[in-house]
């Protein structure tokens, strides 16, 4: 969750082998997370829908709530997300620097991918298939995180020409980006290691 109030949640079941992002933005108060313009993101091949968030949060320790199947609140998935107090800590470019190598996908499937990300923020990378994307990163405010914009090349990428805005972070030699199209109907999440 960024200063801004928009989040993202990636999480991940290794049980059913679930992967997706949960992303939008959010009104937070006297202990009260709520967002009604949250989408999650299967990457596992289900697809994109509108899934309300409403979470109690105890500041920068955790957040705790239930995100809705649909719009009708009629279902929901329980989640915890505990404070990570390296956030507080400002990135450096150099420090995420280098070259990763992982997996990248949408809700249309995903692949293996290696990428770069230079001393300047400029990012580059390719998928298994041959689809390209570049972009930048940069530094948002002091906190732990960079702001992402990448643009995919031509075919056989899914959305060729597309540009994707979001965010990216970093653990140890781990990197982990969550991006959405514009109109938010697909997201584009990697994972990789130096």
């Amino acid at each position: 969750m960024l200063d801004t109030g928009a989040f993202y949640f990636v999480y991940a079941n290794t049980t059913t082998n679930a992967l997706g992002l949960v992303q939008g933005s959010a009104s937070a108060s006297h202990g009260t997370f709520q967002s009604d313009n949250a989408r999650t993101f299967d990457i596992s091949g289900k697809g994109a829908s509108d899934t309300p968030v409403l979470a109690g949060y105890n500041e920068k320790n955790s957040v705790q709530g239930v995100t809705y199947t649909s719009t009708a609140k009629q279902a929901s998935v329980k989640f915890n997300v505990l404070y990570d107090a390296n956030y507080e800590r400002p990135i450096s470019l150099s420090s995420v620097a280098g070259t990763y190598s992982g997996a990248a996908g949408s809700t249309k499937g995903g692949e293996s991918a290696t990428f770069t990300i230079g001393q300047d923020g400029a990012i580059k990378g390719a998928g298994l298939s041959g689809c390209t994307f570049s972009g930048t990163a940069t530094p948002h405010g002091n906190k732990n995180v960079l702001d992402a914009t990448i643009t995919f090349g031509p075919a056989p990428c899914l959305y060729p020409g597309a540009t994707l805005t979001g965010v990216v972070f970093l653990s140890n030699s781990e990197v982990l980006a969550a991006l959405t199209l514009p109109d938010r109907s697909d997201a584009f999440v990697a994972a990789g290691t130096k």
